[in-house]
């Protein structure tokens, strides 16, 4: 399920140039701009223990590495789908359902994936093209008969280069 999670914002990195920093947040803490939260409840499927990254927060050109660590209460089943959703400041980048079991793949996981212990560690290469701004990733993974297997919510915000005019008006 955590790998589902991570998968989704895989995708959104893909379609999208770029990957949230994150730190898993329990239900009812405050939201910060360099966080991952938990957006789904205590009946979600998968429960998160941790998500590292290294470098945190993530640098443009430079590689991401993702450590992940869950438990899963039920195994996942094939037909399993994430509803993503990302956005560069307020404009809508995509908004796409993706199937889990094909996404799994990129994690080196195949369906069903088994309840218990889930853990993964991926590292991604972060383009330097990815333009300076505020994402946001929404990320909602459910079961195919519409239980949910968790909800997540990432922000961050690569700093936007500086132009300078100096010399150029002398």
């Amino acid at each position: 399920m955590r790998s589902i999670l991570l998968l989704s914002l895989f995708a959104a990195a893909a379609n999208a140039a770029v990957l949230p920093a994150f730190r898993v947040q329990e239900i009812g803490q405050t939201l910060s701009t360099d966080l991952i939260t938990n957006c789904g409840d205590e009946h979600d499927i998968l429960s998160i223990d941790y998500i590292n990254l290294t470098p945190d927060p993530p640098v443009k050109g430079q590689p991401l590495d993702i450590e992940f660590k869950g438990w899963l209460s039920e195994q996942v089943e094939n037909g399993s789908y994430i509803d993503l959703t990302v956005k560069f400041g307020v404009v809508k980048l995509l908004q796409k359902r993706l199937d889990l079991c094909d996404q799994a793949k990129e994690i080196d996981t195949q369906c069903p994936i088994a309840a218990g212990e889930f853990t993964f560690t991926k590292s991604v290469d972060l383009p330097n093209e990815i333009p300076g701004g505020k994402y946001t990733v929404n990320a909602k993974i459910m079961t195919p008969d519409e239980r949910q297997i968790t909800c997540l919510n990432g922000v961050t915000t690569f700093p936007r280069q500086r132009i300078s005019f100096a010399g150029l008006f002398d």
